[in-house]
């Protein structure tokens, strides 16, 4: 309906028809046809179609088909007496069709004006209106034509239309980013690259700011999901330029080394905390460790006490941005465990507390920090400095499957064992063997169970092998008859 009309006001010659006014050219010629395929497209979301036609109905379709339309009419005026409220506007809207096709343009103009008159909710409202517009033109009405595209043209282009197309453009970007619960096996992945471009689409008009303050934000969170972290860190950026009144730029601006602060601050944006705390994570996502501490950092000197999910998480990622459990250098070691400590201190119960007091005793082990390595795996295993969560967190199992209780134990298994295999290291095998003991008699169904058994029979013979090199013959002869005694089967016998 709509193209017709465009296309046949704008066929009419000068002479035969009104000038448009000019801003109405304006908006035909640049942006009429997008909005009405928006238009379309919103109504294939929204207008659910009509059920078949019913026996009463079959008639009325017969005639519609064989174009005889004084009969369709007749029997349509026939079903609107009969009083069926549920689908009088459809029938009247039928009836206007039909005195179209009829070309008894008049009668369907008058029988519009009744349908618009009586049914504003109708699914079929629009397309009376466009229905009328179409009749005015056939009738060489054209200021009236024109009166119908122009105001239809001020709507469908206001900011309350434009806010509703953009609404619908997000509904289906959530849906799109959506991750289906463990038992929806028939519910598609997220797709976060196509819910991107819905997002951007909705950028793409004239919204209001709150809606604005959500889209952008999203346009970051779909990158970053998407693992695209160089674009997310440009996205988070620019949602903090427009929303943060804080925001002073990158870690390296000038205006940020300033502290240039600006005179007349910005309303702070919903997001502002959450798309710091992203972008951080995007940046160390990407190795840019220091820029992410130090927008930590700053973000927790901004952050609220209620604030409290994302102090934890903040103080958690700072951990991260030291490299634990794999620090690279000394000095990320003696900051990362620090700032794990502090994170220990203040949360003792959060669900990475354990996990991360492991963690410590590892990266000291990777820096060949033994002794510290040892210490922190045994306080480890006496629980020091943490906690396991309480209520519904003490159950909630991780992508892993686990529960914050299995995970410590396993982590304890592997906790007893690491300290053997220090000691081993260190030339302390009676240490190790000890420790080898203690874990293949508490935990005999544990991972490392044949590793703990094959270590004792290894620390036994390279005590031996020790007292040799240190040139103490008799003691490693009866180190020896002591293996042989034990594991005659072993390869080394």
């Amino acid at each position: 309906n709509v193209g017709f009309a465009v296309s046949s006001i704008s066929s009419r010659s000068k002479k035969t028809r009104p000038k448009l006014d000019n801003t109405f050219q304006l908006v035909i010629g640049r942006t009429a046809v997008k909005t009405f395929l928006v238009l379309g497209f919103i109504s294939l979301l929204s207008i659910q179609p009509l059920a078949a036609a019913d026996e009463e109905l079959s008639v009325v379709r017969t005639a519609f088909f064989d174009r005889e339309y004084s009969r369709a009419i007749k029997q349509l005026d026939t079903l609107i007496a009969g009083g069926n409220e549920e689908r009088q506007d459809y029938l009247l809207y039928l009836k206007c069709l039909g005195h179209f096709y009829e070309k008894d343009f008049s009668s369907a103009i008058a029988n519009c004006e009744r349908f618009l008159s009586k049914y504003k909710e109708s699914d079929w409202h629009w397309k009376a209106i466009f229905l009328k517009a179409q009749c005015h033109l056939r009738l060489k009405q054209f200021r009236e034509a024109e009166e119908i595209y122009e105001t239809e043209a001020k709507r469908l282009l206001s900011s309350a239309r434009k806010e509703e197309v953009a609404s619908a453009y997000v509904r289906f970007a959530e849906a799109l980013s959506r991750k289906p619960a463990k038992d929806e096996l028939d519910a598609p992945p997220p797709n976060y690259e196509k819910a991107y471009n819905l997002y951007n689409k909705a950028t793409e008009l004239e919204i209001g700011r709150d809606l604005q303050d959500d889209v952008k934000f999203q346009l970051g969170r779909m990158r970053q999901l998407d693992g695209k972290h160089g674009k997310a860190i440009r996205e988070y950026r620019g949602y903090l330029s427009r929303f943060d009144p804080d925001w002073l730029g990158p870690v390296d601006s000038p205006r940020r080394q300033k502290k240039l602060y600006a005179e007349n601050p910005i309303q702070p944006g919903r997001h502002i905390y959450s798309a710091r705390h992203n972008l951080a994570a995007s940046q160390l996502a990407k190795g840019q460790h220091q820029r992410a501490r130090i927008n930590l950092e700053d973000l927790l000197s901004l952050l609220p006490e209620t604030e409290d999910e994302l102090i934890r998480d903040s103080q958690f990622l700072i951990t991260r941005t030291y490299g634990i459990p794999n620090p690279q250098t000394d000095a990320d070691l003696e900051l990362g465990v620090k700032s794990a400590k502090s994170f220990l201190s203040s949360f003792p119960g959060d669900i990475r507390s354990a996990p991360l007091a492991y963690e410590i005793a590892e990266a000291y082990q990777t820096r060949g920090r033994s002794e510290e390595a040892s210490s922190a795996y045994q306080h480890f295993i006496e629980g020091r400095g943490f906690s396991l969560p309480e209520g519904e967190a003490a159950a909630k199992k991780d992508e892993m499957g686990e529960s914050p209780s299995e995970r410590l134990r396993r982590l304890r298994k592997s906790a007893t064992y690491k300290i053997g295999q220090i000691r081993f290291a260190q030339k302390n095998y009676a240490g190790a063997i000890e420790t080898w003991n203690r874990y293949v008699k508490e935990f005999p169904n544990g991972p490392q169970w044949t590793d703990g058994q094959q270590g004792i029979v290894n620390a036994e013979f390279q005590k031996g092998v020790d007292l040799l090199a240190g040139e103490k013959y008799n003691e490693a002869i009866r180190a020896w008859d002591e293996f042989l005694t034990n594991h005659p089967l072993d390869s080394r016998c």
